[in-house]
């Protein structure tokens, strides 16, 4: 309640813990649901998805229920785009 307003948007994986999502849907968010890439988030995909209405980005640590792993030397693609905007 506290991040998400009618028409941001969230960014997640196409599989992952279903509460994110559903969280979104109750604060009148958008999700937008990025596919797996090798049963793991797609990085890249998912920040070429950032936008000005992206309020978060949801990625569960291990992923619920594939079990991979985003580790600390990925995440700078992210972070990257969101210090050009």
């Amino acid at each position: 309640m506290a991040f998400i307003t009618e028409g941001d948007e969230v960014i997640t994986g196409e599989i992952t813990f279903p509460a994110y999502e559903a969280t979104a849907k109750i604060m009148g968010g958008k999700v937008i649901s990025v596919k797996l890439k090798d049963y793991t988030y797609d990085l890249e995909e998912i920040a070429r998805r950032i936008n000005e209405r992206t309020k978060i980005i949801f990625i569960c640590n291990p992923n619920n229920p594939t079990g991979t792993i985003v580790t600390k030397e990925e995440v700078p693609v992210l972070w990257k785009k969101f210090h050009k905007m």
